[in-house]
């Protein structure tokens, strides 16, 4: 059964771009009439005529007297559109998961930045309103399952969808992110090697986001091998980034304090991001709790460059946000040159980098 015509006209839309960025229809070729392209598509003019009319707003043909619709200028020479819906852009590692993606697209797509500010009603509104001249979408999601439909459909109508660092459960597209679990496991194996049996994670988000919940899976399954359980060790706060910081430090000094009362007090932070890293490390100074000696740290650290005192002393997770960016790049123009090969899925492995002291139990 043939889809509708508003979905139709994109389709005929994105085989014959393809076909002149190809060379396929090289410059200067003659484009089949609106009437042949009706036959072939087995659609009305009018849903031809819209295919048509997007091709020569976006410079790729144009009419000629007596001759018809002709392939503009040089095949290839016009530049592709992506939109990037990515929320807090000035944050880690959104940054440089945009600097990666705009080196590897280069000269040859333009990048539409939207900021759906971290709300999903933001976001399912932005992807109602995309531009039908977006070749491709790229995007950082919220990951609410009730957008998950949104973003299927548009990949469905044929536009190219590539998510970034997060995956909705239940959604086929593109995908590049990092080895959340194998990273985060590697680390906290190495760690109930040693002995380390208390261990206390501090978390925050929702376990729809697949990074958040790779990360908390990785924490329970390294102390389940252990005989331990540790989701009972998993303490959840809001979003750090939506906080006054000296109220989140306080939050996390609480949170410290309790745990540091029990009979059996923690040897090892877990650590979910940055944010939490930091308020973390300035809680253990004010509980007058030494690291690494008496406590050890992990965490997800995304952006290293953070001046974030004593962080040689705790053992950090580092995504490679900028090389996921590029492989992100390549995946977007193979894409938008017309690759119609099933969904990819890429996974880089963390940098691992370890605390200078011995990583010893407390006793």
């Amino acid at each position: 059964m043939a889809r509708p015509g508003g979905l139709r006209w994109e389709e005929i839309h994105r085989d014959l771009m393809a076909r002149i960025e190809s060379g396929e229809l090289p410059a200067g070729a003659r484009v089949p009439s609106e009437t042949d392209l009706a036959l072939t598509y087995s659609v009305s003019r009018m849903t031809v005529h819209q295919a048509m009319k997007q091709l020569q707003e976006g410079g790729y043909v144009v009419r000629r007297p007596k001759i018809g619709t002709v392939v503009a200028g040089k095949a290839g020479s016009r530049r592709h559109r992506v939109a990037l819906l990515m929320s807090d852009i000035h944050l880690q590692p959104h940054a440089n998961y945009l600097l990666g993606l705009s080196e590897g697209l280069g000269n040859e797509a333009e990048i539409t930045l939207l900021d759906p500010r971290g709300d999903p009603a933001q976001e399912a509104h932005v992807l109602r309103s995309l531009d039908r001249s977006h070749e491709a979408v790229a995007i950082y999601p919220t990951c609410a399952p009730s957008n998950t439909p949104l973003l299927q459909a548009v990949r469905d109508r044929g536009v190219p969808v590539l998510c970034l660092d997060r995956v909705p459960e239940g959604l086929v597209s593109d995908s590049v992110a990092t080895d959340n679990y194998g990273s985060c496991r590697q680390v906290l194996d190495r760690l109930t090697a040693k002995g380390h049996r208390r261990m206390l994670m501090i978390s925050q988000g929702s376990e729809a986001i697949s990074s958040v919940a790779d990360r908390r899976r990785a924490f329970v399954d390294s102390l389940s091998a252990v005989g331990v359980d540790g989701r009972s060790a998993i303490r959840s706060l809001p979003n750090a980034v939506h906080w006054d910081f000296a109220e989140y430090v306080n939050a996390v000094h609480d949170t410290l304090f309790v745990a540091g009362a029990q009979a059996e007090p923690p040897t090892v932070i877990f650590a979910q991001q940055d944010w939490t890293l930091s308020a973390v490390l300035h809680a253990a100074e004010r509980l007058r709790w030494r690291v690494p000696e008496d406590l050890q740290i992990v965490a997800v650290n995304d952006d290293p460059n953070l001046p974030i005192l004593g962080l040689d002393r705790t053992h950090r997770i580092q995504p490679a946000s900028f090389q996921l960016g590029r492989r992100a790049a390549e995946i977007l123009l193979r894409r938008m040159r017309g690759d119609r090969s099933p969904a990819l899925e890429v996974r880089l492995p963390a940098e691992i980098v370890s605390a200078e002291e011995p990583l010893l139990v407390r006793t």
